[in-house]
């Protein structure tokens, strides 16, 4: 599954954005600029491709760049034994197993001088967005969930597939052997790090979200209990520095007070379509996907409850939202499973009303940028994870041996007549 991720910089003593889609073997940098008066969002420097096997590529623009071959990953060597059933669930890929599940991942630290990148391989780099050169590069033991940075420094935060969080200091004193921070009993499928850097957030297959305190993960502050299927994404923004949003396979999203783990205001979607993307503006405002929808609920906290606001409908064509992201300005930027058309960015006013209209603002210099990038991303996006394997069948053994009980005597009463 590729992803895109936003960052500001400041270059030349000039704020800039960084857009960074990512996809198998490469990730694509375009930096852009918005402009609140006109509602539009337009390219302001040259994009670049980086390759996530080989050495970062050279400063021409992207279009010109070809996309090397994947090499070999050195990686792939298996472990010793087999691996857990909650590995294989989180790996089964939509076409029912027979493909694996590919995983593309990428984090800004908290001044934006450090990229890290996990394309479909095991393969974790780190890139200097002042020059684009690459800091640091070494495999993961096995395959990766998400990056994160901490809030605060260069400390990178890895989850993988079966369960475990590990620390990697990217800075000077940079080492491959990592810092086990966390382990989950169940499939990682997202993780978040607070504002003030003391709390890390994880959740999991098995419908809850951990609040542990950090860096000593070992210590739990709360859990976040309330969702009835998996949890598949987290969101947090600097306007409720106290507060967390989760998504969930039950089609819910419930926004916690995660100190304490209580539950403060639950939004029912459809139980058919597991929320699948949160993504959380600096104003507050809390966009959200369903898995195979191409509508994005816009929704804000008033009165103390998550209220959806609007709702808008990119460019029609098939294929769901795979990832969001909210620029500084409020832009949203959206990557969706169509080649034709894989990114969007939709401007959401900052006093948004239910009959306004939420506009479509790529200007044609980055609309041709993002283009270039289809070939990196096309036929990957269709790899994510059906959510389908993650949900869980209840098991009511009591219901089930009531419901025999009364069939028993409901023939026994039908022999005896």
């Amino acid at each position: 599954m590729a992803t895109v991720v936003i960052c500001r910089v400041t270059s030349n003593e000039e704020d800039c954005e960084l857009a960074v889609i990512v996809g198998k073997n490469q990730a694509f940098v375009v930096p852009f600029k918005t402009s609140k008066d006109s509602s539009t969002a337009d390219l302001s420097g040259k994009p670049v491709a980086l390759s996530l096997n080989g050495g970062c590529s050279d400063d021409r623009p992207a279009a010109c760049v070809q996309t090397e071959a994947s090499a070999s990953n050195t990686a792939d060597t298996k472990e010793d034994g087999d691996e857990d059933a909650n590995d294989a669930a989180a790996a089964a890929a939509s076409d029912g197993g027979k493909t694996r599940h590919a995983v593309a991942s990428a984090a800004f630290n908290s001044n934006g001088r450090l990229l890290a990148v996990c394309g479909d391989e095991r393969n974790v780099n780190v890139y200097c967005t002042e020059t684009w050169t690459k800091l640091h590069a070494w495999a993961a033991k096995r395959r990766v969930c998400t990056l994160r940075f901490a809030s605060r420094g260069d400390e990178l935060l890895l989850a993988d597939k079966t369960g475990d969080i590990y620390k990697y200091k990217c800075g000077e004193d940079f080492t491959e052997t990592p810092e086990m921070v966390l382990g989950h009993i169940s499939v990682l499928l997202d993780i978040g790090v607070s504002l003030d850097n003391r709390f890390i957030f994880s959740c999991d297959r098995d419908d809850k979200v951990r609040v542990s305190r950090y860096p000593n993960a070992y210590n739990i502050e709360s859990f976040c209990l309330g969702h009835t299927q998996f949890v598949s994404c987290l969101a947090s923004t600097v306007k409720y520095p106290d507060n967390l949003f989760s998504g969930s396979g039950d089609g819910c999203v419930i926004m916690w007070q995660f100190k304490t783990g209580s539950l403060l205001s639950k939004l029912e979607l459809s139980e058919q379509q597991p929320v699948s993307v949160l993504a959380a503006s600096a104003t507050g405002r809390v966009a959200i996907a369903q898995e195979k929808s191409c509508d994005i609920h816009l929704a804000a906290v008033t009165d103390g409850s998550l209220h959806i606001q609007h709702t808008v409908r990119v460019n029609a064509g098939s294929g769901g939202i795979v990832s969001m992201v909210f620029s500084d300005d409020d832009f949203l930027w959206v990557l969706r499973d169509n080649a034709d058309h894989p990114v969007d960015v939709v401007h959401v006013p900052a006093a948004i009303t239910a009959k306004e209209t939420v506009s479509l603002v790529i200007q044609p210099s980055l609309q041709q940028s993002l283009t270039a990038c289809v070939p990196m991303v096309e036929g990957f996006l269709h790899s994510h994870l059906d959510m389908d394997v993650l949900a869980k069948e209840p098991m009511d053994g009591l219901h089930r041996y009531f419901e025999r009980k009364n069939e028993r005597l409901q023939q026994a009463s039908s022999a005896s007549k």
